[in-house]
């Protein structure tokens, strides 16, 4: 985590001395009404607010300690309540949807507010977050938490957003869900960059997961460039498949706004050398593909090729070169099938090399498919006549199976839309589905025939 830049922190410092000298603040230390204080927050939050957004675009990578400052008792708690929501929502995450590690920013937070003079206002703002925040974590952080508060009521306070019903999994994950969405439209993400083996097997999903959320938010990049391109340095993460994962992701989001991206390529160049990285590289190529945050377009086809064809004469290297040539010349044309099959039959069918292939080709298919409206669906026909060379080429009931599952959730889209069965609509479909379905294995006669079949309404008796 990052030190606070002296702009940020003389920013801080000012807001906090207008704080300190204003007559909202007197107002309410004289009164210590709970109006008073709201006029308070009302006055200074949104400058608080106004540099947490400067730095959450400009600088993430300082949000935790910036929020560190805030804890400042002079501060009366301003903007405490904001920032103990974004340290629930920043938790990583576990297969059980609990806290992969401990989360001691959220507690730091927590504590402050439970010793501020001020916690009868502010714990009417929080209940929220410290449910999820507790549903996500262990009892016995909870317990430490709860028994390290010496006031009574705080403790009530607190085991009482305790809630039982997050004990059952598919319950945390609702609830948290839920409370994240109040969250959508800020900017509040933040990381660590490993360091060591253990920080990267540990932090590995959340630095991922910041490093794809920066992306469509359009925001300001250009601080966390150095940080990952010394990340990506660190010999000793170099051997585990997580830096290839995130190697992957700096190469298609990150690498073309980087002045050190000569640095980072002369690297994948020498781990080409090991078999060990040739196989990672096309195990995160295989899951990264179709991946909902990952966009694999053109433009990063040709990125991808410009970076990687002129390194070792290895199988990468003939990889990227068949995805340049299916962009070149369309996945459609003849000469991108004729490179597909060349690549394919020189790889064992079951290789990741060929599953790799076979994402990519399909990821083509659902590209264009789930691209169509429902007026378009004689293109549908038309990218139909690939189906069969791809399907022969690759001889695999898992890409099949893919390509079955595409076309019957366009076809249902459709007969959703189309529903005069005597139409010419509705009935251009059920031919084309009738003529071709069965020979691609997607449906037997019996099933498209139960499928296009008039349901029947029940009687009911009078």
């Amino acid at each position: 985590m990052y030190d606070v830049d002296k702009k940020y922190k003389d920013q801080f410092d000012a807001i906090k001395a207008e704080i300190l000298a204003s007559e909202e603040l007197t107002v309410y230390l004289d009164s210590e009404e709970e109006e008073a204080f709201l006029a308070l927050r009302e006055a200074f939050e949104p400058k608080i607010d106004e540099l947490f957004k400067e730095i959450a675009t400009q600088d993430p990578l300082q949000l935790e300690n910036f929020e560190k400052l805030l804890l400042d008792e002079e501060l009366e708690g301003l903007y405490l309540t904001r920032i103990l929501g974004y340290s629930v929502l920043r938790g990583e995450k576990n297969d059980k949807f609990k806290y992969a590690k401990p989360q001691d920013h959220f507690k730091d937070i927590l504590l402050t507010i439970c010793s501020s003079s001020n916690f009868d206002f502010l714990k009417k703002r929080i209940g929220q977050t410290i449910q999820v925040g507790f549903a996500l974590s262990s009892d016995i952080w909870i317990t430490n938490l709860i028994n390290s508060m010496n006031n009574k009521k705080v403790r009530y306070f607190l085991q009482n957003q305790k809630l039982p019903k997050y004990r059952i999994q598919l319950e945390r994950e609702i609830g948290f869900n839920r409370y994240k969405k109040q969250f959508a439209s800020i900017t509040y993400t933040t990381t660590v960059f490993p360091t060591t083996v253990d920080e990267m097997i540990i932090n590995f999903k959340a630095v991922k997961n910041f490093l794809l959320e920066r992306i469509p938010l359009d925001k300001d990049n250009e601080s966390l460039l150095q940080p990952i391109v010394d990340m990506l340095k660190l010999k000793e993460l170099q051997s585990l498949p997580e830096y290839v994962e995130l190697l992957i992701i700096y190469l298609r989001h990150y690498s073309h706004l980087s002045d050190h991206k000569k640095e980072v390529l002369a690297i994948i160049h020498e781990l080409r050398k090991t078999e060990e990285f040739e196989d990672q590289f096309f195990e995160k190529v295989y899951s990264l593909v179709g991946s909902s945050k990952i966009t694999w377009d053109p433009d990063f086809e040709t990125r991808l090729y410009a970076d990687l064809h002129e390194g070792p004469n290895d199988t990468i290297s003939e990889f990227v070169s068949l995805v340049a040539t299916v962009q070149e010349y369309g996945f459609i044309d003849q000469n991108a099938m004729d490179k597909v099959r060349n690549f394919y039959n020189t790889h064992e069918g079951v290789s990741i090399e060929n599953s790799c292939v076979r994402q990519f080709i399909n990821n083509y298919f659902r590209l264009f498919i789930n691209d169509l409206d429902t007026r378009e669906y004689a293109e549908w026909f038309d990218i139909s006549k690939y189906y069969s060379p791809y399907m022969g080429i690759f001889s695999n009931e898992k890409y099949n199976k893919k390509l079955k599952e595409l076309n019957i959730k366009y076809l249902k889209k459709l007969t959703r839309v189309f529903t005069d069965k005597r139409g010419r609509d509705y009935q251009d479909v059920k031919k084309f589905v009738m003529g071709n379905f069965g020979e691609w294995g997607f449906m037997k006669d019996k099933e498209m025939v139960e499928f296009f079949k008039t349901k029947r309404k029940k009687v009911t008796k009078a």
